[in-house]
């Protein structure tokens, strides 16, 4: 049996980075990892088929399975792709009832399998456990119960403002049109705020006295239909009309949510801002809670009371809360930094000025996800709604020095062509690009950046020759070519959420680096060892990102994201092979030149060429891209789509052939331009 990319790894490891065991102590983790063992599937196989008895535990640790059964004319039905760190197989284990469906791995997949016997001694031991798989359990079977012939997850997702006139409606707004349009499921938008004439008017819909009074609400959905409006985009709307401080009402919204959760996909509440009983137990109830906050230092502190209070009241709070920075004015008084300590790091998203009316259309000429789809709210409203909708696009940028020039060219493709891109991971060189563009460059300007090397002078710019202790080169001249595109941006100030990958060689670990200085960042993750001095951080010493995580697809994996593109940059066997024999027939050329002069000429490079090849650099950087590239082809089994331009004739440190550099790069992402355009819009 052929080696997974786990092989080498302890199993207690690869077990905490499953979410379901993620809070374990390590007593625990030891047993799971006692009770289990890790399982290879092929692809196309079967983990299990329809109608056999349970037998299993089943958690992905790499790949991805299908659940699907027959129809009558048997024909497939897929109902379910699992991921990552998803589980199943429970429901017969905790029922002893036959599988309902066939599991099939998609691809090649790694599995953590713990067999029936031991997972009954597991839920004993590990009583946590027993009861977070019984809930799933429990909400399964009442979907299976209402909908025989569907399933589908129904998220409730309350959006609140400690204060009037953050942009919550607006936000709310465009949020519900935004996962309409991403995902293509049915969302409905709850409007309980004090009054629905700001909803009705953003959409330009008629209310025709059609609110729902909550204390008249029923388990009657018909008479519930009556009341829900629907909007042009595929959105509906209902607004309720809430009493505040009426505690009654608590009673109804919970059977009403209910019901809307077996109807609708998405379910969007706009609260009102003035708390009371039902608008706290509509958060505690909530799946996610959008919390929307201007940056106004006391509007921020009171999130950060209120998130406490909500700390206190919800199990996982953490994972369910996003804070929403929306910038309501021109200046802001605090820094991204400072906003981030008052909330306890715990935002998500910064949403960026709109225009008000009379300044180029504003808010009455409808939702700006529709008027304006190009603007930066209406990209970061898109960019949320990716996320809650579980259909994120990640793109890992990768090592290559030079040659990892040529995902520029990438880049700009993936802008003309409107690529969502909703994270980014660089490593190495790709770790540099990625700063650039998510600071604020677009491709045209990473372009002129990379052209500006054709001049060989500015390349020498970069060197500054340290004392040869440990490293060749102190980084210096690195650090003023960053500050000069970067300035002091920080990981808060980037357009799209980002991550650096660098390695630690004296813990021998990954490190992945999300806070603080984009420069230093960057600056310890293209530390190729043995040329620059490394970074000292912490108790760590930093290198090359490339050294350990060449194309950082695990990265985006480990974040749930589902749909990657990944660059990789790394010469081929086959690409170093047809450069050898390129260089082996412009040589036979050279030799049987008629000139004396040309012949000399020839010789003496060739003399010069063997006196100082392999140098030091040459060998030190070859030996590490071989090392990376067999790390990279691990890595990119868990890509979807592998952007990999042919590099013949190329070196390394040839930063003078940015222009063809970036040309093959374009030329490559244009390849796999169906298959990107497949992937996003699946």
């Amino acid at each position: 049996m052929e080696k997974n990319i786990f092989s080498g790894i302890n199993k207690i490891d690869i077990i905490k980075r499953i979410p379901i065991f993620a809070n374990l102590d390590k007593r625990e983790l030891e047993f799971v990892s006692e009770k289990s063992r890790i399982a290879e599937y092929k692809k196309d196989e079967a983990l299990y088929l329809e109608k056999s008895p349970p037998d299993a535990f089943y958690c992905i640790v790499s790949g991805r399975v299908k659940a699907h059964t027959a129809s009558p004319d048997a024909r497939e039905h897929m109902l379910e792709v699992l991921h990552r760190g998803e589980y199943f197989g429970i429901i017969s284990l905790l029922t002893g009832d036959p599988h309902s469906l066939t599991a099939t791995a998609i691809n090649d997949s790694v599995i953590l399998k713990i067999n029936k016997e031991d997972f009954d001694i597991l839920l004993k031991r590990i009583p946590q456990l027993a009861i977070h798989l019984s809930q799933t359990l429990s909400k399964r079977i009442k979907v299976k119960q209402m909908h025989p012939k569907t399933v589908f997850e129904s998220d409730i997702i309350s959006i609140y403002s400690t204060s009037k006139g953050a942009g919550r409606t607006t936000y709310a707004v465009n949020l519900s049109i935004s996962l309409r349009r991403e995902t293509g499921k049915k969302v409905i938008l709850l409007d309980m705020g004090s009054s629905h004439k700001e909803t009705c008017r953003l959409l330009g819909i008629n209310p025709a006295n059609k609110s729902l009074n909550l204390k008249d609400a029923s388990a009657d959905l018909d008479y519930i239909k009556r009341h829900i409006l629907r909007y042009y985009s595929g959105i509906e709307v209902l607004n309720i009309l809430h009493v505040l401080k009426e505690s009654r009402d608590e009673r109804y919204i919970i059977p009403l949510l209910g019901l809307l959760t077996n109807e609708y996909h998405f379910i969007v509440i706009d609260l009102s801002f003035q708390m009371d009983e039902v608008v706290f137990k509509v958060l505690t109830q909530a799946d996610d809670i959008h919390l929307i906050v201007d940056s106004e230092k006391p509007h921020l502190e009171a999130a950060s009371r209120l998130i406490e209070e909500l700390n206190k009241s919800i199990s996982n709070a953490k994972s369910k809360i996003k804070v929403i920075i929306n910038k309501t004015k021109p200046d802001e008084a605090l820094s991204s930094e400072q906003r981030k300590e008052i909330l306890k790091d715990s935002v998500f998203a910064n949403l960026p000025e709109i225009e008000t009316p009379g300044t180029g259309g504003g808010l009455e000429a409808g939702p700006i996800i529709i008027r304006e789809p190009k603007s930066e709210y209406s990209r970061a409203i898109r960019r949320i709604s990716r996320d809650t909708g579980n259909v994120l696009v990640g793109l890992a940028l990768g090592s290559g020095a030079a040659l990892g020039l040529t995902q520029i060219g990438m880049i700009k493709v993936l802008e003309s062509e409107n690529i969502p891109i909703d994270y980014v991971v660089g490593s190495s060189i790709g770790a540099l690009i990625g700063a650039f563009w998510v600071s604020g460059k677009n491709a045209r300007e990473l372009e002129n950046i990379a052209l500006s090397f054709e001049n060989k002078l500015v390349t020498l710019k970069l060197v500054d020759p340290a004392l040869p202790r440990s490293g060749l080169i102190n980084g210096d001249g690195v650090v003023s070519f960053l500050k000069e595109t970067l300035g002091d941006k920080t990981f808060a100030d980037v357009k799209i959420p980002f991550k650096v990958v660098a390695s630690d060689i004296y813990n021998r670990r990954i490190v992945v680096l999300e806070r603080g200085s984009l420069v230093d960042a960057v600056r310890a993750s293209v530390s190729i060892p043995g040329i620059f001095v490394p970074i000292r951080r912490d108790n760590s010493i930093l290198i090359d990102g490339g050294i350990l995580d060449p194309v950082p697809v695990d990265i985006l994996v480990n974040m749930g994201i589902k749909r990657i593109i990944a660059a990789d940059t790394l010469p081929s066997p086959d690409d170093i092979q047809r450069t050898r024999l390129h260089e082996e027939e412009h040589e036979k050329k050279l030799k049987g030149e008629r000139s004396f002069f040309k012949r000399a000429k020839f010789f003496f490079n060739s003399a010069a060429k063997r006196l100082i090849t392999p140098n030091i650099f040459d060998i030190i950087v070859n030996s590490m891209q071989a090392m990376e590239y067999s790390l990279g082809e691990a890595c990119l089994q868990q890509a979807d789509v592998v952007l990999k331009p042919r590099l013949i004739d190329l070196k390394w440190y040839e930063l003078f052939n940015a222009g063809r550099l970036i040309k093959l790069g374009e030329q490559e992402a244009i390849e796999k331009l169906p298959q990107i355009k497949k992937l996003v819009s699946e």
